[in-house]
């Protein structure tokens, strides 16, 4: 095990493929390697240059963190606030998503456009007792209280004030998870994040190292005693995109609807649409009529199984929503392995032509090995849609959202035999929504 502590270089931006990631990251770290221990790296840095910015590093386990402080000071050995005001630690694990274009033709062309995140970091108030000044105290996270945006403090079950429902950028010293592409996530103010100290070794083998979120738990003081996985929950604190305040708001405007924007730069799931619906209704629920969002109340986060590594993140995501007045997406299902989506799932309800049907739109996102048109077997991601009728039977007679409340109708009951559509595959005109009665009910809102 190599066991090194450096100060965090700059470094420039990588090419857009898995190779020059992995590749080029481990030429910086070889570059920048110091011998030696974590204790005596950081007596040479300290009296050196007095930085409180440093590089995390194991070789054998591709362990490479940068640990920024805020407010601190060393002293003793030991990380320790400087008195002026709240200590800061910002954990920076680089980009966690890589997000690749949904093939549509029966033998894609290659290579695939992509976009990767930006960094994902974990932010962190310092206990005032500090940290030790080694690997162990800078990798212990137990006491240390975690540092998010308001809006992200709310754990699942929790009623969030209308006042602290404001998206925004979080603030550099607040956590920030770039999973999936310009989706901005954070757990609570309850969580933890729980890891060995560097990747365990198995017959020769060592694998990568990776953190994974957790819920803290307490003791009848209100000390931090342990992990468990009770609460693993995130909510979406922001977007990268431009106009991201818009598509966040009450009202939502402003989300791009075709592919060719920066936002949307090809076909991709979760697409601006899902983006601003997922977010809104980690935050938002509808009023009594179920016409129009409100902000705060019981609104429901995501339920994920989470961890961060230097390959990029792992996430199985989960939510589940019922509120009209804030969008027609009622789930969202995501699988993410090492930065790359391996399953994408939403639902939406609508209505079916002309009969007004009550119906959902199931949207899947599948990672499929095809030929590309050099005969090389890949693994794409192609995207399938179906329609799924939700009822059996519907007696037009004054039925809801029919024309003329039916009168005009030949017949007064329609059943249906087929209640699901044979999946739909590629995206040159994927299933949108229909102008309904009543208008907020409709597929894509």
């Amino acid at each position: 095990m190599s066991d090194e502590i450096g100060p965090q270089p700059v470094e420039g931006a990588l090419p857009v493929t898995r190779r020059a990631i992995l590749g080029g990251a481990g030429l910086i770290a070889a570059a920048l390697a110091i011998p030696g221990t974590a204790e005596a790296a950081l007596k040479v840095i300290t009296s050196r240059s007095g930085s409180l910015n440093f590089s995390i590093r194991d070789r054998a386990s591709m362990q490479r963190l940068t640990l920024s402080f805020t407010n601190a000071r060393i002293s003793g050995g030991r990380f320790v606030p400087d008195g002026r005001s709240a200590a800061t630690m910002v954990v920076d694990l680089g980009p966690q998503a890589l997000i690749e274009e949904i093939t549509s033709g029966a033998r894609p062309a290659t290579p695939v456009n992509a976009r990767l995140a930006q960094s994902s970091r974990l932010a962190f108030t310092l206990p005032s007792g500090g940290l030790p000044a080694t690997r162990a105290g800078l990798l212990t996270w137990l006491e240390c209280e975690p540092r998010v945006t308001p809006l992200a403090a709310y754990p699942a079950g929790e009623r969030i004030p209308a006042a602290d429902v404001v998206y925004r950028n979080p603030a550099v010293t607040q956590t920030a998870i770039e999973i999936p592409w310009f989706l901005v996530l954070s757990p609570s103010d309850e969580s933890g994040w729980e890891h060995p100290l560097v990747g365990p070794t198995r017959d020769g083998r060592t694998e990568v190292w990776q953190t994974r979120l957790a819920t803290r738990t307490f003791d009848t003081k209100g000390d931090p005693t342990g992990y468990d996985h009770s609460s693993d929950t995130v909510r979406v604190v922001w977007l990268r995109d431009r106009r991201a305040s818009n598509m966040l708001g009450v009202s939502p405007s402003g989300v791009t609807r075709s592919p060719g924007a920066p936002g949307y730069p090809f076909e991709m799931r979760p697409n601006p649409q899902d983006r601003s619906d997922i977010g809104r209704l980690t935050g938002m629920t509808s009023n009594a009529a179920g016409t129009s969002a409100m902000k705060g109340g019981m609104a429901d986060p995501v339920e994920v199984d989470l961890t961060l590594s230097a390959l990029g993140g792992t996430m199985r995501a989960s939510g589940e929503w019922n509120q009209p007045g804030v969008s027609s997406l009622t789930s969202w299902q995501q699988r993410t392995w090492d930065g790359r989506d391996t399953y994408i799932r939403t639902t939406r309800r609508g209505f079916v032509y002309p009969f007004a049907a009550p119906a959902t739109l199931v949207e899947e996102v599948t990672r499929e090995f095809l030929s590309d048109r050099a005969g090389t077997v890949r693994a794409f991601e192609r995207l399938s849609q179906r329609v799924v009728i939700n009822v059996p039977a519907m007696d037009l007679d004054g039925a809801d959202g029919v024309p003329h409340v039916g009168r005009g109708a030949p017949f007064s009951r329609v059943t249906f035999r087929t209640r699901a559509t044979p999946s739909i595959t590629g995206v040159a005109t994927p299933l949108g929504g229909e102008d309904l009665q009543p208008a907020h009910k409709q597929f894509g809102r």
